[in-house]
């Protein structure tokens, strides 16, 4: 049973809600309302007008033109101008949502309005605004504003230099990006998780390695662990250069075992962009930490496999879909099994015949596993499979005629040609085979 509020906690979440209440009463105001109405509506509201208000609005999302509108409005009021300036907090938040919808000229205007108002920026104002520029190519300005804030005695924070470096990086002065990763430790600000994700990923797409080995030995020594995304990126990027992996996989933490749903999605992404070494590593892992994916993964996987002749991966992936639970069904495994046919891979062909259920079992799988013999050259075994399949019961098509037919004829085996011939006639006459189209190589 739960105790009852004091009266102090009581009024505390009763101020909570109100506020709560007055920001979302605020922000609809903006949204439903044209400007002019919106202003009218605001004065009536009996709300202190400080920086904490104004930045809970901004955080809604209103209409970025009235948010614009908004904030100056809010700070040009003598309630504001009394008690305390809109802060660089809120100046900050403008900033980042201006440039994030593309207007980086309205981004430069808060900086410069900020300024101006005697609203002393911080770090996070100086980082944000460095961000600002670079993503917009603004190099020389964003170098002028780091210097600036060292002038104006504020030091540079973690994010900071993950700002500055990450933009070393995309522009390929890897030495310049190593050395600044040194002197901040230097400086005594450690890189975090997040910078050393970020930089390796930056690192990877330039498929640039020794710089990742250097931020992955920092990552070791300091117990910092890879996101997963990442960790598969630096993987591939380190294997295609053929330069040993065996410090990233020291990152292997057998505690951060990720969601089975975060493996799906990866494996899918790299089938869709034909990485089969990237859906590999995901696909690997799976198996290692025993998740099951869900089948559009494992299709995937078999699709990029196919596509890239990888025909005993294929056999993996049906056998883990197999102990998943997961059914092939009719058609894909008798697709496969033709495919892999066509490849000369007759063993592969009678392992995912084999890992059929017997309903599964059919006139198609075995016409598939048929003409898997016949292309690989084995006509005794094409025969013996289409032997078991009459004395179970199954069903022969016209189509399976036809590729057994084309099967021994290509093998010289004319004797046992004209035997089913004759065959496929009395069925055809009596009208006792199923229509099927036939397969052909």
């Amino acid at each position: 049973m739960k105790k009852p509020l004091k009266s102090a906690d009581k009024g505390a979440l009763d101020q909570k809600v109100y506020a709560r209440h007055t920001i979302r009463n605020i922000s609809n105001i903006l949204r439903s309302s044209s400007w002019d109405s919106a202003q009218e509506q605001l004065k009536d509201l009996s709300v202190r007008w400080d920086s904490y208000t104004v930045n809970q609005v901004l955080k809604t999302h209103p209409p970025l033109e009235k948010a614009w509108l908004f904030f100056n409005w809010a700070s040009g009021l003598k309630d504001a101008r009394e008690r305390d300036q809109i802060d660089a907090v809120t100046c900050t938040s403008l900033m980042h949502w201006l440039s994030k919808d593309g207007d980086v000229d309205g981004a430069i205007k808060v900086w410069e309005d900020m300024k101006t108002s005697h609203c002393h920026p911080t770090v996070v104002s100086f980082t944000a605004y460095m961000k600002v520029l670079f993503d917009h190519n603004r190099v020389k300005d964003a170098a002028d504003v780091y210097k600036e804030m060292l002038q104006s005695g504020c030091s540079p924070n973690c994010y900071t230099y993950t700002v500055l470096m990450e933009h070393l990086a995309g522009s390929g002065k890897y030495g310049e990006v190593i050395e600044i990763f040194n002197k901040m430790q230097e400086a005594g600000v450690q890189p975090d998780k997040a910078t050393c994700n970020i930089l390796v990923q930056k690192f990877c797409k330039t498929s640039e390695t020794w710089p990742i080995t250097h931020i992955l030995r920092y990552m070791k020594e300091n117990s910092l662990v890879l996101r997963y995304p990442a960790y598969m990126e630096a993987l591939e990027t380190l294997k295609m250069a053929e330069e040993s992996d065996a410090l990233l996989r020291q990152h292997d933490d057998k505690n951060t075992q990720l969601d089975h749903r975060i493996i799906s999605s990866i494996i899918e992404l790299n089938s869709d962009h034909s990485r089969p070494n990237g859906a590999l590593l995901a696909f690997e892992y799976s198996v290692k930490m025993g998740l099951r994916i869900g089948r559009p993964a494992y299709l995937a996987l078999l699709g990029v496999f196919i596509r890239t002749n990888s025909f005993p991966k294929v056999v993996d992936v049906v056998e883990e879909m197999n102990r998943a639970g997961i059914s092939l069904g009719t058609y894909l495994g008798s697709l496969l099994i033709y495919r892999l046919g066509c490849a000369r891979k007759p063993a592969s062909c009678a392992k995912i015949f084999d890992l059929l259920p017997d309903d599964q079992k059919n006139t198609a799988t075995y016409t598939a596993l048929i003409v898997a013999y016949f292309s690989s050259g084995k006509a005794n075994k094409g025969l013996e499979v289409f032997t078991a399949m009459r004395n179970k019961g199954i069903d022969v098509a016209l189509g399976t005629y036809n590729v057994l037919l084309a099967g021994l004829e290509k093998s010289g085996r004319v004797q046992e040609l004209e035997q089913f011939r004759k065959e496929k006639k009395n069925v055809h006459a009596d009208g006792n085979g199923q229509g099927m189209v036939p397969w052909r190589k």
